[in-house]
């Protein structure tokens, strides 16, 4: 029996120009270095760009053992690369605040959509196309 069904959504079944790439990992960076300054965690900058590299590197270790580990993961991978894992709740309005600046910025700049379902179908046969 069919249990679930996952889809790989970003860059896959929702392409972003490379332009909006830069400008989402930005907004994120910023963001979650806006949220961490409020609550008292002085970073620099380049200590988050840093942070959110390793977070890349240890997803591609993730992936590749067919796992996931959601957006807040993701932030704790951040945290961790930070070094202040510890000082922030798991749960919580900071977490909360944190999870948002990690997504949204990505889930709110759709700037390019993969082809229709006919266009796609006609360059690659033998894929499904009713999906997209």
């Amino acid at each position: 029996m069919l249990r679930a069904v996952t889809f790989d959504l970003w860059q896959t079944l929702i392409l972003d120009t490379p332009e909006g790439l830069r400008q989402a990992r930005a907004d994120r960076v910023g963001g979650l270095r806006g949220v961490l300054a409020r609550e008292g965690h002085r970073v620099d900058a380049a200590d988050v760009e840093r942070a959110y590299e390793a977070v890349g590197r240890g997803l591609e270790t993730v992936w590749a053992q067919r796992r996931d580990i959601g957006s807040r993961g993701q932030v704790r991978m951040l945290l961790e690369a930070l070094g202040i894992e510890g000082s922030v709740p798991s749960d919580g309005r900071v977490m909360d605040a944190l999870d948002d600046a990690y997504r949204l910025p990505s889930s709110l700049r759709f700037r390019c959509r993969t082809p229709g379902p006919r266009r796609f179908s006609r360059s690659s046969p033998g894929v499904a196309s009713g999906w997209l």
